[in-house]
């Protein structure tokens, strides 16, 4: 009983922290901004989920350039959402494995409507690469609601 009602408090406090850190990461300027693709030929994604090859959505990306596996600095948790996970940053984070990949604007545009960006579920915006993608601009989706109620995936979803 004691292990549980600790691991409890500590969840709360993890999820008031990543709260608190959200509201002051979306007034940023971390938001990958759509004009910016329509100015640019190619854009960097980070995958870690249901668009990784072999997975429900990896469709959408096939017409698309793979640059190989990533792994994020260790800042983020990923959770499993039920068919899809959700990736947070997390101040006690682990390092994501996914994949990189190099897609143009129109394909943003279908991963964003996929994602469910415009209905709130996922913000895209720049995400945290080791080497040797550390100093590359890249992005990812990123959930945006509570993750007290599901499962931490640990480094990678599926």
């Amino acid at each position: 009983m004691q292990k549980t009602v600790a691991s409890d408090l500590r969840l709360r406090q993890s999820t008031t922290i990543l709260q608190s850190f959200s509201e002051s990461f979306f007034n940023s300027e971390s938001f990958f901004n759509m004009d910016d693709a329509q100015n640019s030929h190619q854009l960097l994604i980070f995958v870690y989920g249901s668009l990784k090859r072999g997975y429900a959505l990896h469709h959408l990306l096939e017409t698309q350039v793979s640059r190989g596996d990533a792994v994020t600095k260790p800042i983020y948790r990923i959770f499993d959402l039920g068919y899809y996970p959700g990736l947070v940053e997390w101040p006690d984070g682990l390092e994501i494995q996914g994949e990189l990949y190099e897609i143009d604007a129109s394909c943003l545009q279908r991963l964003d409507d996929a994602e469910g960006v415009d209905d709130g579920y996922y913000a895209r915006r720049t995400v945290k690469l080791k080497s040797p993608h550390e100093a590359l601009n890249v992005h990812a989706w990123f959930w945006l609601h509570a993750v007290t109620e599901f499962q931490d995936c640990g480094c990678k979803w599926g």
